[in-house]
């Protein structure tokens, strides 16, 4: 009978931590959203250039 209680405390336990989890998830995208819009606004650029190429060290050693 303890077990059955005790098992059920963990059930809602967890439950409540995986709903706040999804609240910080949910948050954080709200917020990066928001951000990308303002910098939007302001004209900042967002994200790598249209033709642009990133070049890296492990790339250039691999091909020779």
């Amino acid at each position: 009978m303890k077990r059955n209680i005790i098992g059920r405390g963990l059930d809602q336990q967890m439950r409540i931590a995986f709903d706040q989890a999804e609240k910080e998830v949910q948050d954080l995208h709200q917020r990066t959203k928001e951000g990308i819009q303002t910098a939007r606004l302001i004209g900042k650029q967002i994200g790598q250039k249209k033709g642009n190429k990133l070049n890296v060290k492990k790339a250039v050693l691999a091909k020779y």
